[in-house]
């Protein structure tokens, strides 16, 4: 349930192909372990990412129906008591990234997005982008995470005759104050952070963007 994509950006040269990658795990306690092993094992490394916590969410599925329902979907699905006990189980990986971070790396998880119809109490309902997970789980990790970013392409639209015509603008990742996405950030970071031609650009300019934020509070203070 995991993505595998990044063998494929290796191939084609859009990732180092030096990149270390773990194995996929195949099971919720796989997972649970890879990470601790992260956070306990010897190595150097600077930033562990978790591509997509939209498969993880997959892999805690299975354990929570067999521990907590004796393997009963039907079980599962009454009064949102499967969801809930998902959300048990979340807390291990939830310490074990922790323990990640504390050992001073940085922790990003990639989500796959859908669209849902916000009810809006103030005004008219409208589309926004969610992560394509569980909300009740969503909200556990939406909580923990320093940052939401949504990464996107602003988009110009040009006059073509009696059409509108789309055009290629730029890649920005949205960082918070966004209607379209949950966007947020504990770093005052400045909304959009531009994302240039390539993904080590992208990293250098938000790398970058951190590094004038906290000179900014610095100097605030």
């Amino acid at each position: 349930p995991c993505d595998d994509g990044v063998h494929t950006l290796k191939a084609v040269g859009l990732v180092p192909a030096d990149l270390p990658v773990l194995p996929s795990p195949t099971n919720w306690p796989m997972f649970v372990e890879m990470v601790r092993e992260v956070a306990e094992g010897k190595h150097d490394a600077k930033t562990l990412v978790v591509d997509t916590i939209t498969g993880i969410e997959a892999l805690c599925y299975e354990p929570t129906l067999a521990r907590h329902f004796h393997g009963s979907k039907e079980r599962f699905g009454e009064y949102g008591k499967g969801v809930m006990a998902m959300a048990d189980e979340w807390k291990s990986a939830r310490v074990a990234l922790d323990a990640v971070r504390s050992r001073g790396m940085a922790v990003i998880l990639l989500a796959h997005t859908i669209t849902k119809n916000l009810k809006n109490p103030e005004g008219d309902n409208y589309d926004r982008y969610m992560p394509d997970m569980t909300p009740r789980l969503w909200g556990i990790i939406s909580r923990w995470a320093d940052c939401i970013l949504f990464a996107t392409i602003d988009v110009a639209g040009k006059r073509d005759g009696a059409a509108n015509k789309a055009t290629w603008s730029s890649r920005v990742l949205r960082t918070g104050d966004w209607p379209a996405a949950e966007c947020k950030n504990r770093w005052g970071l400045p909304r959009d952070v531009s994302m240039g031609e390539s993904g080590k650009e992208a990293w250098s300019n938000f790398v970058s963007a951190i590094i004038e934020a906290e000179k900014g509070v610095k100097n605030a203070s």
